[in-house]
């Protein structure tokens, strides 16, 4: 899974530099549509209930709801929804402290 969820982030960033490269304005429906493509084959091969995907373009945010957040409720992924992150936190601490951003110092 964390292959495809490469793969995901991949074709995000691969609209990103397209839209960057021309010097456009991304067109919303566009930008769905890449992210349709992408995170759609990543929950039905994996069957992921539900998932947010965030893309960011020239300064501009674009937010894509899909699914379920709960197979027992049926309730919908929504903005307010909230994902347990699990050991993916790991790499979101450890990645800046490796570039040297000092966002994990080690104490004296």
């Amino acid at each position: 899974m964390k292959a495809s969820l490469s793969r995901l982030l991949a074709a995000s960033l691969i609209a990103a530099s397209a839209f960057s490269a021309h010097g456009q304005s991304a067109d919303p429906h566009q930008v769905q549509g890449i992210v349709d493509a992408a995170a759609m084959p990543v929950m039905q091969k994996y069957a992921i209930p539900g998932m947010a995907v965030g893309v960011t373009l020239k300064g501009q945010r674009y937010l894509f709801d899909y699914g379920v957040a709960s197979l027992e409720t049926r309730k919908p992924v929504t903005r307010e929804t909230l994902f347990e992150l699990g050991s993916v936190s790991k790499t979101f601490t450890a990645t800046p402290s490796r570039r040297g951003l000092g966002f994990a110092r080690a104490l004296p």
